[in-house]
């Protein structure tokens, strides 16, 4: 529980928690940071069963980790519940239509791309400041990259992934789309396509401005490449499909509510990852660690894992999977939070190594089915200079683990610091602006999980 804001009844004397154990879950831990309550003593939680909350260097059925929360009047909580956003209003944009050439014969479109391009400059054109060029139901034939220039407001609009842009043999290399930066298109309701995952779904370059936004809303993206956005945000919402995440000097990444996600690639980077899950099996990728990071920020918030056994998979004889998650001679601040295993192997679960003076990793929570063991996760070699620790692990379910090394639980510092990036993503609780002259791409429900590269995405 994380900066939350707690009403309790008028008159409530109840404490905050009451936590049992049971035979099937024995012991549970709670991690409380930064919450308002008003209830007197909510400070002091109530547990049935054993625990101990100073003192875990011998595992314990219940453990606590409770720290800045404060008891307020009941004035200083509002008791009034937020509003829910109307209902979007009908902006009555003009519509340009992409017409469907059906050959009578073959009954496949015949649609150009030089057709295509000729009706988004018609839209580009109008004196709408945002129009819509429509693709209705059919496979358009791409051969030329359609371009769409910076600083313009259009919207690219399907009728659903059966509205597929799909690759032609001219096409050869090039992108289907290619945005110019700052681009402030929006893109919804189609797939971008390939036969045998030849090409570059979409490519932006110049994305990289002060407000700028790049938002992923309910698509399935393939792999995402970012890079050079010391400045420009980048979130994925309720995204599935995204076969894997490089982020190079990218100062901002959310996905929440998003997976399959995996491998993900940390350099130089801010990333965050909050309710998401990896598995075996879903991509071409499986012979690379779910994370490897080597410098940044990088924070893993509740989740799931289940890494593949063998790497890669289709070899004879196959050959054993490495760590799943690889901390190597990494700068910065690495969380993992909340993450439940599903593995083959203790092998397959997380590996800190060649720690820096500058390694900071907290692993908290964290639980393995029971073929993980008691030894998923490890200090490897290079061990000794980073401030690295494991907190609240468990395995077999719900049998607990000692903490380990340097950053345990029990560090107020270490913990507040872990949790610095989760508590610094926050809802926008009113529409957001873009400041003129920046980046703001918006896709929704798009499809580019059938190309090479899903989104090339610069910020030069």
């Amino acid at each position: 529980m994380i900066d939350n804001q707690i009403l309790s009844p008028v008159g409530a004397t109840a404490p905050l928690i009451q936590q049992s154990n049971n035979a099937e879950a024995p012991g549970s831990g709670i991690v409380l940071v930064g919450n308002k309550v008003t209830v007197a003593n909510a400070g002091a939680p109530q547990f049935a069963g054993t625990h101990s909350p100073s003192d875990r260097t011998v595992p314990q059925p219940n453990l606590l980790t409770f720290y800045d929360t404060t008891t307020v009047p009941r004035g200083a909580i509002p008791s009034v519940l937020p509003a829910l956003p109307r209902t979007a209003v009908n902006m009555g944009r003009k519509v340009f239509e992409v017409p469907v050439a059906t050959n009578k014969t073959t009954y496949v479109n015949e649609t150009t791309t030089a057709t295509i391009q000729g009706v988004i400059k018609q839209a580009l054109a109008s004196t709408d400041p945002n129009p819509i060029v429509h693709f209705g139901r059919a496979t358009y034939l791409i051969d030329a990259p359609l371009e769409i220039p910076a600083g313009r407001r259009i919207q690219i609009v399907g009728d659903g992934i059966a509205t597929r842009l799909m690759a032609g043999d001219k096409l050869g290399n090039r992108p289907l789309l290619r945005l110019s930066g700052p681009s402030l298109a929006t893109i919804r309701e189609l797939s971008l396509f390939s036969n045998g995952y030849t090409v570059t779904a979409v490519e932006l370059d110049n994305a990289d401005q002060a407000g700028g936004r790049i938002l992923f809303d309910g698509g399935m993206n393939g792999v995402v490449n970012l890079s050079k956005l010391a400045s420009t945000k980048v979130e994925f919402q309720h995204s599935t499909g995204i076969k894997k995440i490089n982020a190079s000097g990218a100062a901002s990444v959310l996905a929440i509510g998003s997976g399959v996600i995996g491998p993900v690639t940390v350099n130089n980077s801010n990333v965050m990852l909050a309710d998401t899950w990896f598995e075996t099996g879903y991509n071409n990728f499986t012979s690379d660690p779910m994370l490897r990071a080597t410098s940044g920020n990088f924070t893993y918030l509740g989740g799931h894992i289940a890494p593949p056994e063998y790497t890669p998979a289709n070899t004879t004889p196959p050959t054993p999977a490495g760590a799943s998650i690889i901390v190597d001679g990494f700068a910065g601040q690495l969380t993992v939070m909340g993450l439940s295993y599903e593995m083959a192997s203790p092998a397959l679960g997380i590996e800190v190594r060649n720690e820096l003076p500058s390694t900071k990793a907290l692993f908290m929570g964290v639980s393995a089915n029971d073929k993980g063991g008691t030894t998923y996760y490890r200090r490897s070699y290079g061990v000794g200079s980073g401030t690295v620790g494991f907190s609240l692990m468990r395995h077999n379910g719900a049998q607990p683990l000692p903490d380990q090394a340097s950053n345990k639980g029990t560090d107020k510092a270490a913990v507040l610091a872990a949790m610095a990036q989760m508590r610094a993503q926050t809802w926008d609780t009113v529409p957001k602006v873009i400041p003129a002259g920046a980046t703001d791409v918006l896709f929704y429900r798009v499809r580019t999980i059938e190309t090479k590269i899903g989104y090339n995405i610069s910020g030069q």
